[in-house]
């Protein structure tokens, strides 16, 4: 089975690369699909654009395991079609590979599903592993229909609770990249591209 893990990964960071070994080592999928979402459909924005990173994506993921690759599917798409992107639109394109797909979400996406677009029909095209994520716990761990433990899997991660805009906060404030919380590989790709006000 083929998992999928998206983000706007504006930038990625040492949790989102924990997560992705986490993920592998738990479920032992065949592959894991890294997809950075190319214009976000709800409310998210991103300060970085879809090609720049698709680079940080790469720098952060591939690498970490042969299993891993990092997909331009939705980049190319916005860029295409200069419209945001969407989960449904992307599991559309994805199954007609014909793998069985996981989708990979956090329990702050799961908690607001019923606002995806194509909800709840959406749910239908793949199976679903929801990491809980702290502070944001399960809103009644909500299954939609879905059968819990095939269909459905809760777990909660042990990824470190960092988040992008930690990140690109703490990068606008200082001038200087937290070690703590990106890979020197993310690193340099951020100090080569200058993000977020980074000074070498």
């Amino acid at each position: 089975m083929i998992a999928i893990l998206g983000g706007t990964f504006d930038p990625p960071h040492l949790g989102h690369e924990f997560l992705a070994k986490e993920l592998l080592e738990r479920f032992n999928f065949k592959e894991l699909w890294i997809i950075p979402t190319g214009q976000p459909y709800l409310n998210k924005t991103t300060s970085t654009a879809g090609s720049v990173r698709l680079e940080l994506a790469r720098a952060a993921f591939e690498g970490l395991d042969p299993r891993i690759s990092v997909r331009d599917i939705e980049v190319k798409r916005a860029a295409s079609t200069q419209m945001r992107t969407t989960t449904w639109e992307t599991l559309q394109e994805l199954r007609s590979a014909g793998s069985p797909l996981t989708m990979c979400v956090g329990s702050d996406q799961w908690n607001q599903i019923d606002s995806w677009d194509h909800f709840p029909a959406v749910l239908k095209l793949c199976h679903w592993v929801v990491f809980e994520r702290e502070g944001h716990p399960f809103s009644g761990q909500n299954h939609y229909g879905l059968r819990l433990g095939t269909e459905l899997i809760f777990y909660k991660t042990e990824s470190p609770e960092i988040s992008s805009s930690q990140v690109r906060q703490d990068i606008e404030k200082t001038g200087k990249i937290n070690e703590k919380m990106t890979s020197q590989r993310v690193k340099d790709c951020l100090m080569k591209h200058h993000l977020y006000g980074t000074k070498i």
